[in-house]
């Protein structure tokens, strides 16, 4: 079992590659649905957004499923649960950087520079 890790700015082919990963793909974006199916970002509801992404791939781990979770991790510390939540799983952990340059189809271009200057490269290990 294992629980990869896809880290990247918006728009760097996060979800891209995650489906190139023979596992079950979860991220914040798919709490981000609103009732007729449209995607729809709520900042105030980030938190949210966040919370029921790591919840399910804790379900997911503990029904001994392969996890890929694609979500900005622009800091080290918001990796560190993930990890935390493999090790309680016995489940092999991996981080992967997505750095590609392709426009985000969510986010403004104002709001990727912002997490490009606050991106810390992954120093966990």
């Amino acid at each position: 079992m294992k629980l990869t890790i896809i880290r990247g700015v918006p728009g760097s082919g996060k979800s891209t590659i995650a489906k190139t990963i023979d596992a079950i793909q979860v991220e914040a974006d798919q709490f981000a649905i609103d009732h007729f199916g449209e995607y729809y970002w709520d900042i105030k509801k980030s938190g949210i957004y966040h919370k029921k992404c790591f919840e399910l791939c804790e379900k997911l781990l503990s029904e001994n499923k392969n996890v890929v979770c694609s979500n900005t991790f622009i800091t080290n510390k918001s990796i560190l649960p993930y990890l935390e939540l493999a090790k309680q799983h016995n489940a092999d952990f991996e981080v992967i950087e997505a750095k590609g340059n392709f426009k985000s189809i969510h986010v403004s271009i104002q709001i990727v520079n912002r997490m490009r200057d606050k991106y810390e490269e992954f120093n966990l290990y």
